[in-house]
């Protein structure tokens, strides 16, 4: 699925700009629209701002705010779940979270985003661990994909309390294949 983008753009006035949906092409068009012909000073220059990180990058300042992001559309899966994280605020509602795929790639949890489990067991057979990053909790970890530059276009990280017994064999498996293929070299 191609990617989309957002752009958000508020003056002391008001709002001035919501559109989402929106092509690269299209996204461009209207921020170099605005570049070329706004008298407004301020608004151009955090625009270009804003520019330099195209689709990654927001900046809000005395008034003004101007956000761009892209992102892929997210697909429900019909598959439901209670998150792990959402346990912690005591919810009583069965199954409110589904697993949503970003993309067409991986699946993400609609409440805390993280990457489903067995999509991460899969990126790992395919790529190794390498792109996993330990964070300073023990519970997250980054997954880093060169394609992927923030959540909003897939899956960046991935939550220990999805964790399920499955997940586990499967990592320990790899775990022991990639120590044995080290130990080998």
């Amino acid at each position: 699925m191609d990617t989309k983008y957002r752009i958000e753009i508020d003056t002391p006035e008001g709002a001035m700009i919501d559109k989402q949906d929106l092509s690269e092409k299209e996204a461009r068009t209207l921020m170099n629209n605005l570049i070329e012909n706004s008298p407004d000073d301020t608004l151009v220059s955090m625009v270009k701002r804003v520019m330099k990180s195209f689709g990654f990058m927001g900046y809000s300042n005395k008034g003004y705010k101007v956000n761009c992001y892209a992102y892929k559309p997210r697909e429900a899966t019909g598959e439901k779940l209670t998150c792990p994280r959402r346990m912690f605020n005591n919810t009583e509602e069965e199954n409110p979270d589904e697993w949503v795929r970003i993309g067409g790639n991986e699946r993400v949890c609609s409440y805390c985003g993280s990457i489903h489990p067995m999509d991460l067991i899969d990126l790992i057979k395919e790529l190794g661990f390498s792109f996993i990053e330990a964070t300073t909790k023990s519970y997250k970890w980054y997954i880093h994909k060169g394609r992927v530059k923030n959540a909003s276009l897939g899956a960046v990280k991935y939550y220990r309390h999805h964790d399920t017994e499955e997940f586990i064999q499967e990592y320990n498996k790899l775990i022991k294949k990639s120590k044995a293929s080290q130990t080998s070299d």
